[in-house]
């Protein structure tokens, strides 16, 4: 004879007592029945809440090391804080945008700055960029300075002039540039320490440079040095003599060498 089951109903049904003067009566609805079947619906019951406990706690995050997928949430803590609390995006959006805020004019500052430096790479300088001068010694890489620049021509000169003697002359070289030269002496300073020397012969088109010396008539007088004011319509110059001491030589006889080059 086939076995039969009782149904499950999924309800946390209250278990009946039976009674002593219940009848025994079997099969479905049967009194004989009833608590077995008050039991099964119970079973039925917490089978299916406990189905949904794992099914929920399959999509639970471990407390230890998480690996949140999606699109996770938390509370944004408040802008002051400095704890191991989790940062939202408008958290760390609001410390940046608060950072900008405190260090845009640096950062724009810094950006001006950086357009105004020369590169390391073949610097093309505007202005009037200066260096140290180097000793006239240096013979190297370094940047030479007009002043190294004319120092070197005048130590050049200061060896040429007792090469080039006594009076005027004058050269002129294929590409039309003119070397001149000569002695004058004597002469004498005015009461400012100033001369002006004419040249024999005018350059007709520029004058690039005038380099004078100048030497006392007098032996004993101190040692005196000579400046280059001015070159007038490339006829003559005007230098003024001064002492050692940065005194003006005026009212002196000097002899004066000096030495052109122009067109």
């Amino acid at each position: 004879m086939p076995k039969n089951y009782l149904s499950e109903d999924n309800n946390f049904d209250a278990v009946y007592q039976i009674e002593r003067t219940d009848p025994v009566e079997g099969g479905p609805g049967g009194v004989s029945n009833e608590p077995h079947q008050n039991l099964t619906n119970r079973t039925k019951w917490l089978q299916v809440r406990v189905d949904a406990l794992l099914t929920a706690i399959g999509l639970k995050a471990p407390l230890d090391s998480p690996a949140f997928t999606g699109s996770p949430t938390a509370p944004t803590p408040t802008a002051t804080d400095n704890s191991t609390k989790l940062a939202t995006t408008a958290f760390v959006k609001g410390k940046v945008d608060e950072l900008w805020t405190t260090m845009k004019g640096d950062v724009e500052g810094l950006g001006i700055a950086l357009g105004l430096k020369a590169p390391l790479n073949s610097p093309a300088f505007t202005g009037t960029p200066t260096a140290p001068t180097p000793p006239m010694t240096e013979n190297s890489t370094r940047l030479a300075t007009t002043e190294f620049a004319w120092e070197a021509v005048q130590l050049t000169m200061n060896k040429l002039f007792p090469m080039l003697g006594n009076g005027t002359d004058s050269f002129t070289l294929p590409n039309g540039l003119t070397l001149k030269w000569g002695t004058i002496s004597p002469t004498a300073t005015d009461s400012h320490g100033f001369v002006t020397i004419t040249f024999p012969s005018s350059f007709s088109t520029k004058i690039y440079h005038v380099i004078p010396r100048s030497t006392p008539i007098t032996s004993s007088d101190v040692p005196v040095l000579c400046e280059l004011i001015n070159v007038a319509n490339g006829a003559s110059f005007k230098i003024m003599v001064v002492k050692s001491d940065g005194t003006v030589y005026a009212n002196k006889q000097i002899s004066v060498n000096w030495f052109a080059i122009g067109y």
